[in-house]
């Protein structure tokens, strides 16, 4: 097995990997690109709400960790197929439709719910990995960098998409395209470090029912707390 301190690396640099796609994915570009394609406010706040519709999705992930117990597998093919359905977003502007917000927000909810569906396998393989009393220590890192990566490159990018229409004389819509694929490139680095952790055994053999899953009790489950990220595979509500 690879020792702690590469694991929290692969840990840390992951989550650098997604605050740079978030900063891409979500927030200002996402609802200006939106707007462009001519949303409506209530369009709008779909978008931004999708991240929380989706959240449902986690007993799905439950299940499937408990029952299957291949936890870095889950979270590498859903985060993987979440961030490659961004594909069909950046190419929206090449295709214009009057569908294209339909097709825009149809895309959005398949990522979201795709994305939501590892966070019970993500929160399981990092408190396997991690020494407990490390955890704070390798989240703040994590959310450290992230915080100062995200913030530099949606700086970034607002000047990029000020800057493109005067550069290149194409479509301003555009610009947001390109943004969305250095985000796309982000996101499968990131799926990259996670393929450098191991997959430590699950303690239990007998899976559970989903109901029994359900059931267990918050407080009986204090150590996962620290690896919130609702960001993790997907959109962001808070960028």
């Amino acid at each position: 097995m690879e020792t702690p301190l590469k694991n929290t690396r692969s840990i840390i640099f992951d989550g650098i990997c997604t605050a740079a796609m978030n900063a891409f994915f979500a927030g200002p570009f996402l609802a200006a690109f939106a707007l462009a394609l001519g949303a409506s406010h209530w369009e709008i706040g779909l978008i931004s709400a999708v991240v929380f519709l989706s959240m449902p999705m986690q007993a799905v992930g439950l299940y499937a960790v408990d029952r299957w117990k291949r936890r870095r597998g889950l979270v590498i093919f859903c985060a993987l197929t979440a961030r490659l359905l961004w594909i069909l977003i950046a190419c929206l502007p090449f295709f214009p439709t009057k569908a294209s917000v339909r097709f825009l927000l149809i895309v959005l909810v398949c990522s979201g719910l795709t994305a939501a569906i590892p966070g019970p396998a993500w929160h399981s393989l990092v408190r396997s990995l991690v020494p407990l009393d490390s955890l704070g220590k390798v989240f703040s890192k994590r959310l450290a960098w992230g915080t100062v990566i995200g913030l530099t490159l949606t700086l970034a990018g607002g000047f990029f998409v000020d800057a493109w229409p005067n550069f290149t004389g194409r479509a301003p819509l555009e610009a947001y395209s390109a943004l969305f694929v250095i985000g796309i490139l982000f996101g499968l680095i990131g799926v990259r470090a996670i393929t450098h952790l191991p997959e430590p055994p699950m303690e239990g053999e007998r899976p559970e029912s989903l109901r029994a899953l359900m059931w267990v009790p918050t407080f009986a489950m204090p150590v996962f707390a620290p690896c919130s990220d609702s960001s993790r595979f997907g959109i962001s509500p808070s960028t």
